[in-house]
């Protein structure tokens, strides 16, 4: 018996509908130049950005880079972070606020040490107020040997060599480095207050973000720093 026909079209393969493209996504908004501004800093590993260079990297003149931080630091408080966007005399950094000092940052701090001890503060105050100062100027004003602490200070690079004084025996002059600036947080040294008497340290004291501590009391064996 023969078999009967199929149905016309029986055993054809349904006709599929070609797939829909998925859609594209959409293009992602460009970078605000704050954005861009804050991702830089934060690459450079708390390092210094010179304006010129941030500047060039985020294709806006350096008023705009300017103000752009401002708008960046503005944003900071609002949110009540602890970050801040400083501008010195070199260039910007991204650093944490000076008035944020929690325990939590102990174990960051240089060498695990706490805050600087308060003559040694005050060895760097005397040399950021009368810079270029030799170790005899300072010890006038201290009215104690200061070479340990003065030693301390050019080892951790917040005071450098400046040269020798003309005059009997051409003493060694001292003077602070931009890590001054950067530790305390200072555009430039005339963002340090005039104080009534230069032991008037407390401004830099609340601004200290722990460099040494004490050392041990001196004998007449200690070493010297060039006088």
């Amino acid at each position: 018996m023969e078999n009967e026909a199929s149905p016309e079209g029986a055993d054809e393969e349904p006709v599929s509908s070609p797939p829909t493209p998925p859609a594209e996504a959409a293009a992602p908004a460009p970078a605000s130049l704050e954005q861009r501004i804050e991702s830089l800093l934060f690459l450079e590993n708390r390092g210094l950005l010179e304006g010129q260079v941030l500047s060039r990297k985020c294709g806006a003149p350096l008023e705009e880079i300017v103000a752009a931080v401002a708008r960046l630091n503005a944003a900071y408080r609002d949110s009540a972070s602890v970050l801040e966007v400083i501008q010195l005399e070199t260039g910007f950094r991204l650093t944490l606020r000076p008035d944020f000092n929690d325990p939590v940052l102990d174990d960051y701090r240089p060498d695990g040490k706490k805050k600087m001890s308060r003559a040694l503060l005050e060895t760097l105050v005397i040399i950021a107020y009368k810079q270029p100062v030799t170790r005899a100027e300072i010890e006038g004003v201290r009215g104690v040997n200061s070479a340990a602490y003065i030693k301390m200070l050019l080892d951790d690079g917040v005071v450098k060599i400046a040269g020798r004084k003309n005059g009997p025996g051409r003493p060694v002059l001292y003077k602070t480095t931009p890590k001054f600036l950067l530790t305390f947080g200072l555009k430039s040294l005339s963002d340090l207050p005039t104080p009534k008497d230069v032991k008037s340290y407390e401004f830099l004291e609340e601004r200290a973000q722990s460099l040494a501590e004490p050392p041990p009391p001196l004998d007449a064996d200690a070493p010297q720093t060039d006088s």
